[in-house]
């Protein structure tokens, strides 16, 4: 893979996640706590588990590999 081809997307990603960062920097906690369409889900939930998706922490296929003896995940 040539290096714009791994840059370009990363940029992409990168101007999403600080458009998304500029949009939730001024809520104030009462704001923080507001329900959001997820039902169960205040803002703050719902950005923690955006930020554990940019931070790796959510991706499955590179995180859990099957057991060699069991075959299980």
């Amino acid at each position: 893979m040539t290096t714009a081809r791994i840059t370009a997307p990363a940029r992409t990603l990168r101007a999403a996640y600080e458009a998304a960062s500029a949009v939730v920097a001024g809520l104030g906690d009462e704001e923080s706590w507001l329900p959001t369409g997820c039902t169960g889900w205040a803002v703050r939930d719902l950005v923690f588990h955006c930020l554990q998706d940019a931070s790796g922490d959510s991706w499955p296929c590179t995180r859990h590999r099957a057991s060699p003896s069991t075959g299980t995940r």
